[in-house]
């Protein structure tokens, strides 16, 4: 490496594109450094970059750290997003962005583009983004790696020589397209589509909705009270994969070609309104998110003719794996259920507790969705698999003994708080109660006083209350004495 080079490339990255770029053994992919995991988090010191670069530590190839640049205007919140393509299948997908059909060429005009002449097959896209990408780890069938933050790995860049023998090398400009919220937007779902089409997850894998979220997209019903807070930074990609849920679920068209989207938009915004802070995104970033996302579903969603409720599977011609991997997805996307390792019974969630019956409702959600193209066959494994999913022991459930479940919510004694039922929570013990802090009882009071000493009336209560403790910290029992009709049996069975 000749001196200008020595010292050119290290800097462009560092002082240019503004990112953290680390001394590395690019040929032989071994670090120099013993540890730069600090730095994935922090900008690596001017006067330390200096020494690195006197010391010729970036004679044998650099990585740069992907993620938010450190850029000195503090209203500029940017990320370097970086897709990686090792497979031409991959790279020739992506060029097929918003229909132009984009050349190598043309991208290395609009973009920093870097490739090593070993193989032009692969080559490193460069873009500056106001929101970080959903993090895609390589693949075997399109060959698309996406980082967007520090802890997605590193990018060996120019001028590193690449372990076949030749030097990455930016192909044109050397500027980042700087994308706008909508472009950015447009880019996730495009790639989102083609990881669609080759039967590849990215959106949805890597922004898992809350339960709480799926319900309501379930149900098409926002409640009055949600605790749940999409902030800055994460919250596009969140909506994209809600928006992306809510069509695939409810996106319908009739025989004259009139759809639900503008009503299912309208819950949409609501919703969104509903979890976004400190503010809204803006209108046009909204409507961008709904737009991409609606052209994703009309592009991917395809109906039987018959029945507009159910996915056809001839329609989008898959193999028989496919079609169990896509009914096992969709089944545990719209239900929870879990499988008692102890006994193999499959119980699903429902009104805040794990009850029997999984089985059933996997047979009618399958019925329901795929009726005739799906066999007992493919049947038997979409169980399997979930069954192997979803495996917990018995020991695992209604593990907090402070938590009671009521038929309105979970009720932690110790904190005297009631929170909402979950299925994250996984209990199979429920009490038939609905737990009112204001309620007071008419008659309990009087009848304990009627048949009970003053002095033993708090014990009494308390030994109901030690009923709902699932533990025993206590080795107490407790006798009831009298001799007939003096209200035993009436206490005993209060409690049962």
């Amino acid at each position: 490496m000749n001196s200008a080079t020595k010292y050119y490339w290290p800097n462009f990255w560092y002082h240019k594109i503004k990112v953290n770029v680390i001394p590395y053994d690019t040929k032989n992919r071994r670090p120099i450094l013993n540890s730069f995991k600090e730095y994935r988090k922090k900008r690596i010191p001017l006067e330390l970059f200096n020494q690195w670069l006197e010391k010729g530590l970036f004679a044998y190839g650099m990585a740069i750290i992907p993620g938010k640049i450190y850029s000195h205007d503090p209203n500029q919140v940017l990320f370097l997003v970086v897709l990686d393509f090792d497979k031409k299948e991959g790279f020739d997908e992506f060029c097929k962005y918003k229909s132009n059909n984009m050349t190598l060429e043309l991208w290395a005009k609009r973009t920093i583009l870097e490739q090593h002449p070993d193989n032009l097959d692969r080559a490193h896209m460069y873009f500056l983004s106001p929101i970080p990408f959903p993090n895609k780890g390589a693949d075997t069938k399109i060959g698309i790696e996406v980082k967007s933050r520090a802890e997605h790995g590193i990018i060996f860049a120019t001028n590193s020589p690449h372990e076949d023998g030749s030097r990455y090398q930016i192909q044109g400009t050397k500027d980042p397209w700087i994308l706008s919220n909508t472009q950015a937007i447009e880019m996730i779902q495009h790639i989102n589509g083609i990881c669609y089409k080759y039967g590849l997850e990215y959106v949805e894998k890597k922004v898992l909705l809350d339960a709480e979220i799926k319900k309501m997209i379930k149900n098409l019903r926002i409640p009055k009270n949600i605790n749940i807070k999409l902030t800055e930074g994460e919250r596009h990609n969140n909506l994209i994969s809600i928006a992306n849920s809510i069509l695939f679920r409810h996106y319908r068209k009739d025989e004259s070609g009139d759809s639900n989207a503008n009503e299912l938009k309208s819950f949409f915004e609501s919703l969104s309104e509903k979890l976004c802070e400190p503010e809204l995104i803006p209108q046009d970033e909204s409507d961008s998110i709904w737009n991409s996302c609606l052209e994703f579903v009309k592009s991917n969603k395809k109906f039987d003719n018959d029945n507009p409720n159910r996915l056809s599977f001839l329609e989008k011609n898959k193999t028989s794996s496919d079609l169990i991997e896509q009914a096992t997805e969709l089944i545990l996307e719209n239900n929870y259920f879990i499988t008692l390792e102890e006994t193999k019974e499959i119980l699903y969630y429902e009104s805040g507790v794990y009850v029997p019956g999984g089985e059933i409702i996997i047979e009618k959600e399958a019925e329901k969705m795929f009726g005739f193209d799906l066999g007992n066959k493919h049947l038997s494994e979409i169980k399997g698999h979930i069954i192997r999913k979803t495996y917990y022991k018995r020991d695992e459930l209604d593990i907090d003994l402070n938590i009671i479940n009521l038929q309105n919510g979970l009720y932690n004694w110790r904190e005297h708080k009631l929170y909402p039922h979950t299925p994250d929570y996984l209990s199979v013990n429920q009490k038939p109660i609905i737990y009112d802090p204001k309620v007071r009882p008419k008659y309990f009071g009087n009848f304990l006083k009627d048949v009970l000493y003053p002095v033993v009336i708090r014990t009494a209560i308390e030994a109901i209350a030690y009923t709902f403790l699932r533990d025993t910290p206590f080795e107490h029992f407790f006798k009831l004495f009298g001799y007939g009709m003096n209200g035993k049996s009436v206490y005993t069975g209060i409690i049962t």
